[in-house]
């Protein structure tokens, strides 16, 4: 419709983002219009490079903007007093603890295995040897068995050991050990076809069988609860090292959080872990993480001087990805993230067509020209150049700062400039005229 005013929704998505982070848009931030970015930024530099406070006002805007974003990563705990040494230490005793309730469990079930009456009991040895011997047999796992489990074998086979319930509980652990330690397949098998025969050995005897068969179920109750826990300690390797004693808090969080090796499924369970046992160090987590894209931004400068890198802290925030960033920010969170780096995208970019002056050489030459001009105007009031300048400098600044409604309106394509018609018809009268 004629006359109808359209809204551009890009400009407008980028006002949100401002918004959200709490920085002042410009003409220039919201349109991207490489001309207009060229203006701002070359007028914030020159008045920048002059003494008349009036023409500061674009550079005051963008060291505002710095400080929002840098503002906006301390509000997610940026400028937590934990440093990554106390959030690595924090994290490893969370673990620890919960480690030492699960071990503690695991130990109580073995104890109470083991004090039952018929962990005594008697059982099959030359039904699970002649069994164990064909399994291997068949196939053709012989040569792998680890030989301290066939030296066991051996001596249960002659007697020479009393091969009762516990007897093979204690086994089963050793051969357990030995398959969880071993990357050859051939062995892992072996060992599994020894333990299928010993979980079919028969008990000896009437006296208390009953007794036997709940010994033979309360250790593996004890089992069951030993491998749940191991099963879990493998899936994870941050907890897995603080199980193995090979953790240390100056790297933790590096290591099993941020670095790009730390697969998104690790640290959802690692959270988890954390959430389960100490939601509070989960916290602290969220503050490192916080922590590392402000030093992807500013490096190791202060709040007040460092300059905010866009590039620097997206790579950052990319790196770290949507997955590990949603298992310690909310979706809110997580969108104020997401709006620091594009904001400070908006307000450094200098797209295809900009020109803007990055020596500065040109900036301070007109900066001080306009002092010399108001010097001049103070002394010659009647040349009137110094106000005149100055004056529509400001002005410039002012409506570049403030007037942003011409940036959310989407502008209309021009049409392709054409040559006139007369021309053409000039060009073929003269050609027809010179007989061409």
């Amino acid at each position: 419709m004629k006359g109808r005013t359209l809204l551009d929704g890009d400009a407008l998505a980028r006002l949100a983002e401002f918004r959200r982070v709490g920085a002042t848009p410009t003409r220039g931030t919201l349109s991207l219009d490489p001309a207009q970015i060229t203006r701002e930024q070359n007028l914030a530099r020159m008045g920048a490079n002059s003494s008349d406070t009036g023409l500061h006002g674009l550079a005051k805007i963008q060291n505002e903007n710095n400080r929002a974003l840098i503002d906006g990563l301390n509000r997610l705990g940026a400028d937590a007093p934990d440093d990554a040494h106390t959030t690595g230490e924090r994290m490893m005793a969370a673990l620890q603890r919960g480690l030492d309730v699960e071990k503690a469990n695991v130990d109580t079930l073995y104890s109470q295995a083991r004090d039952s009456a018929g962990r005594s009991m008697p059982m099959d040895g030359h039904a699970f040897t002649t069994q164990a011997s064909r399994l291997l047999d068949d196939a053709l796992l012989g040569g792998a068995l680890p030989p301290s489990v066939e030296q066991h074998l051996n001596r249960i086979a002659k007697g020479e050991v009393p091969f009762t319930v516990d007897y093979a509980e204690q086994l089963k652990t050793a051969m357990g050990k030995l398959q969880r330690a071993s990357n050859d397949g051939q062995t892992r098998m072996a060992l599994g076809v020894v333990r299928q025969a010993l979980d079919d050995t028969p008990l000896v005897g009437s006296i208390g069988p009953e007794a036997g068969k709940q010994a033979v179920s309360a250790f593996n109750r004890a089992r069951l609860a030993n491998r749940s826990m191991m099963k879990r300690i493998e899936r994870v390797p941050g907890l897995s090292a603080v199980y193995e004693g090979k953790a240390t808090p100056d790297d933790f969080v590096q290591k099993y959080v941020i670095n790009r090796g730390a697969k998104a499924a690790d640290t959802q369970r690692l959270a988890d872990e954390l959430r389960r046992i100490d939601p509070d160090a989960l916290e602290t987590v969220r503050g490192s993480i916080a922590q590392h894209l402000k030093t992807a931004a500013i490096g190791a400068a202060a709040d007040e001087t460092g300059r905010f890198s866009a590039s620097g802290y997206n790579r950052a925030l990319m790196a770290l990805g949507p997955r590990k960033l949603a298992q310690f920010f909310d979706a809110e969170e997580i969108a104020q993230l997401k709006a620091v780096g594009k904001v400070a995208q908006y307000t450094t970019a200098q797209p295809a067509g900009s020109a803007v002056n990055n020596s500065n050489s040109g900036n301070v030459l007109m900066g001080r020209g306009l002092d010399l001009l108001d010097r001049l105007s103070a002394r010659v009031p009647l040349l009137g150049l110094g106000p005149t300048v100055s004056g529509a400098a400001r002005g410039v600044q002012q409506r570049q700062a403030q007037q942003i409604g011409q940036a959310l309106v989407r502008q209309p394509v021009p049409l392709p400039r054409q040559l006139p018609g007369m021309t053409f018809g000039a060009l073929m009268t003269t050609s027809t005229a010179d007989g061409h």
